[in-house]
């Protein structure tokens, strides 16, 4: 795989209070997948997209985007938490949070340029927002939310979209709306991993699977992972093996 078109993570290993949550995590993932990250509550999920993220401290490992460290590029990665962990009464409109994705790109004190506000714009068309553009941040849906995030990363010109749970809690139209968002997303190139949990829509929704449980138990296409034999390992209630194991390892991390 070119390396210029993948994120590339070799030996990664988290750990919280020396507790292993992920283990020695290697895999190739290529720009313009779609994928469901899947595994049971405590897999290290969360962590996961934090570790590629930047967010969280690794014990071991590399992680590579484009050949380069993240730390490098860190334009080029955006992470969503889940929603129960963004401060929806902010006031501040969807456009205004659809323009903090410019300010990484403005350095000190430089003006918001004309180009700028463009690229706001093409955000706001793309992820179908711009009737909403005055609208409150709390007065959106759940599903419109998500996507005015997904708008701001757009704007800050990312190249990796991280998602934890973003289908959570959404109706059937705003998950709909929502997927195929994230299809144009990886239509036009961009590397989409998300946190998932409702096994009964992934094939609709992503072309690649990662399994997780502690370890990287299996990636690949859906069609590939859909198994029994790979399913019931990455449910297993533990396949975390080797000398740091710990009972209570899965209870820090979703």
């Amino acid at each position: 795989m070119n390396a210029s078109h993948s994120l590339e993570i070799s030996n990664l290993t988290v750990s919280y209070d020396r507790v292993p949550v992920l283990h020695h995590i290697s895999l190739n993932l290529r720009c313009g997948d779609c994928v469901a990250l899947l595994g049971p509550n405590g897999a290290g999920k969360t962590t996961f997209l934090k570790a590629v993220a930047g967010l969280v401290p690794i014990e071991t490992g590399t992680i590579r985007l484009h050949g380069q460290s993240p730390q490098a590029i860190p334009r080029e990665i955006s992470y969503l938490p889940q929603r129960e962990q963004v401060d929806w009464d902010f006031p501040i409109t969807v456009r205004g949070l659809v323009e903090m994705g410019r300010y990484a790109h403005l350095g000190n004190w430089k003006p918001f340029s004309k180009r700028d506000a463009e690229i706001v714009d093409q955000a706001l068309a793309t992820l179908h927002l711009t009737d909403l553009a005055g609208r409150q941040i709390k007065a959106l849906s759940g599903g419109q939310q998500q996507r005015a995030f997904l708008a701001r990363s757009w704007a800050q010109q990312a190249h990796v979209y991280l998602l934890d749970e973003p289908f959570e809690g959404l109706d059937k139209n705003a998950q709909h709306d929502l997927a195929e968002s994230l299809r144009q997303l990886s239509r036009e190139g961009k590397l989409v991993i998300v946190s998932h949990h409702n096994l009964g829509n992934v094939a609709e929704l992503f072309s690649h699977v990662i399994l997780l449980n502690g370890e990287l138990v299996a990636e690949g296409s859906v069609e590939a992972m859909f198994k029994p034999e790979w399913i019931d390992k990455a449910f297993a209630t533990e396949i975390f093996t080797g000398p740091h194991q710990h009972p209570h390892s899965h209870a820090l991390d979703s």
